[in-house]
């Protein structure tokens, strides 16, 4: 108690070196007035006080004596616990010194507030020199600090506006390009891909940077050194924050809060897996991602709201990343857009272990939303097609089916990018290790650990009670589709057959480059050496069972390849029937015709892999067809 006291006292005593008694009343109650927006400059005589004032050395000196302090204080979460082990002699004396610091101070706190808004609002101007920076992000500090103080809210010292223009100095980082090595060089040779990344960011409603934005200042190696060391000093005070003092109250703040963090953590465009396992110096734009990253696992308390809520917001904020378009940073290499996008499903994968179930809706969600809003260009979709099979690596069983099931769904989509990326997808999705429905994945219990198990029966109840929890508008369950379809009640989804079921599907797709997709998809399946493909390919190609399958949205249609199901539900999953290869060298042989090259060159891809494979499909007719379909190929070319 003692040691607090004086610290407190210490604090208070540099405070008053500031003179903020001298500070011009007028100008306080302008910058007040303007709900602090805007501010002219320092009044004369102020600065005419301070002349020979030391305001670096007196920031440094005040931020480090209120850190010590600060560190005293309890955590929010630490409060029942502490209230429950202390006297009551002790919780009155911490009250009363608390109450006696903001006594002291009330009087000159509004000034203090403007003052602080003032050195932020400079230090933010491109036109700023390296100075009014640095004072920009100790005020900023300082205002975090004093915002940890227990009472700070009966004192109104939390304003929306000032909060964010302090978050807001954090941006310096991704405004002033200190993560890229040469910010200017190579501009002209990425000038299409820049207008391309500018365009892709204008489709999904993203805010346009200023006109002053896009010429980025250039600092020099010791300049943008010092400046990443002092944002990390301010990382650090905002993380004493976010224990110490609720966003709850203010759903707006904590978004943008959110946003700004995640902006920051593109600063890092080297090592995306040595953030966050390797020491990091205080001056490198690693420890910047890092830092960034931990006051977004910090915020995930409930202290800020709920868990679902706050994880939803992060997943919005971290899609731009994971999609290669993050905001305001278009001129990037590709390079460094991959590494960004690595880092950042890093993070998402170290949420769903960290808060676990709680974050279950929101990590959903960002996966429907990687599908729906990739960009429509081969780069863009190969990625974000891994980022999505990476992340289902770590989803409990019961979501990873809820995924199956949207996924069903949105091959059939009316959009044939959205079907050619789900093949995507689902090429990825192949090489994965099959799952079992009592969710025996080893890295799945040891990073994620879902809860207790279920049999058989219980998984299914569990199945149709998670369709129920996840209707609604953010669920994305009524995806628009080409028409009507059911996923089939018998059909094991965590099979890679129901993925190839899928592939069959899309081979008669009505759009040429997702019939190309499918088909190059199942030129692969062909040639697969996964077991569970090798026997689908076998039961096809080899047993050659003159089969029959009927589609349930499609009446008396007994040959349609859209969904292929059991007639009778009773039929174990190795039963599981495909077309048989009649059917399947049929639909063959009319794609090695296709009008469109891309589609042709891939049917005979297929037909060539199956006679090296299968002596029974050397057939005249198939020989016919692969050299006619080759010889239109070359005619065209």
């Amino acid at each position: 108690m003692a040691d607090a006291a004086g610290k407190m006292q210490q604090v208070l005593e540099l405070l008053s070196k500031f003179s903020l008694n001298s500070l011009d009343s007028e100008w306080t109650k302008s910058v007040i007035d303007a709900d602090f927006t805007e501010v002219g400059d320092l009044p004369s005589n102020f600065e005419e006080h301070h002349f020979s004032t030391n305001l670096s050395g007196l920031f440094s000196a005040v931020n480090n004596s209120f850190r010590h302090w600060v560190d005293l204080l309890p955590n929010l979460t630490d409060d029942n616990h502490r209230m429950s082990n202390s006297t009551l002699t002790t919780e009155d004396d911490d009250d009363r010194l608390h109450t006696r610091f903001w006594t002291e101070l009330s009087d000159d706190l509004k000034k203090l507030m403007t003052l602080l808004f003032y050195y932020c609002y400079r230090g933010q101007r491109y036109d700023a020199r390296e100075a009014e920076r640095e004072f920009g992000i100790q005020a900023a500090s300082l205002y975090f600090l004093v915002l940890c103080v227990p009472g700070s809210n009966a004192f109104r010292v939390f304003h929306p506006v000032m909060y964010r223009k302090c978050m807001e100095t954090m941006r310096l980082a991704t405004k002033l390009q200190v993560g890229a090595a040469s910010p200017k060089k190579g501009r002209h040779s990425t000038t299409a891909r820049a207008s391309q990344r500018r365009h892709q960011e204008d489709q999904m409603n993203t805010e346009a940077e200023e006109e002053e934005e896009s010429e980025a200042t250039m600092l020099t190696p010791s300049e943008a050194t010092k400046l990443v060391r002092s944002l990390n000093v301010l990382l650090h005070d905002f993380l004493r924050l976010t224990v110490r003092f609720s966003l709850k109250h203010s759903p707006e703040s904590l978004d943008e809060t959110i946003s700004i963090l995640i902006e920051v953590s593109c600063s890092e465009t080297n090592n995306a897996a040595g953030i966050f396992v390797e020491r990091h110096g205080p001056a490198t734009t690693t420890a910047l991602a890092y830092n960034s990253y931990c006051s977004l696992q910090s915020l995930c308390c409930t202290i800020h709201g709920q868990k679902k809520k706050i994880v939803l917001l992060i997943m919005k904020h971290i899609l731009h990343n994971i999609l290669m378009v993050p905001r305001g940073l278009s001129d990037l290499s590709g390079r460094s857009l991959n590494v960004i996008r690595e880092h950042s499903q890093i993070f998402v994968k170290y949420i769903l272990m960290q808060v676990k179930e709680e974050a279950y809706d929101g990590v959903y969600i960002l996966i429907q939303h990687l599908c729906l809003q990739v960009p429509d260009k081969a780069e863009f979709r190969q990625k974000a097609a891994q980022s999505v099979v990476e992340i289902l690596r770590f989803l409990p069983t019961h979501l990873y089916v809820r995924l199956i099931k949207w996924f069903f769904k949105f091959s059939h989509n009316e959009k044939a990018g959205h079907r050619l990326f789900m093949l995507e997808v689902i090429s990825k999705m192949l090489g994965e290790v099959e799952r079992s429905a009592e969710g025996s994945q080893k890295n799945l219990e040891e990073v994620v650990q879902p809860r207790r198990l279920s049999t058989d029966t219980e998984y299914q109840e569990n199945e149709n009670s998670d369709e129920e929890q996840v209707e609604g508008e953010n669920s994305f369950c009524a995806v628009p589709v080409d028409h009507p379809v059911e996923i089939p009640h018998d059909r094991k989804l965590l099979s890679h057959k129901f993925l190839l079921s899928i592939i069959f599907s899309r081979c008669r797709d009505s759009a040429a480059s997702v019939r190309s997709k499918a088909l190059t998809l199942l030129a692969e399946c062909t040639l697969s050496t996964n077991r569970t493909i090798m026997l689908a390919m076998q039961q096809i190609f080899v047993n050659n069972k003159p089969l029959m399958f009927t589609t349930p949205h499609i009446t008396s249609n007994n040959i349609n390849l859209e969904s292929p199901v059991q007639e009778n539900e009773e039929v174990e999953e190795e039963e599981l029937k495909f077309p048989n290869a009649s059917l399947v060298v049929s639909m063959l042989r009319r794609r090695a015709l296709d009008d469109k090259v891309t589609v042709r060159k891939s049917a005979l891809q297929v037909l060539e892999n199956l006679m090296k494979l299968h002596n029974d499909m050397l057939t005249h007719q198939n020989l016919a067809v692969s050299f006619h379909g080759c010889h239109v190929t070359l005619v065209q070319m």
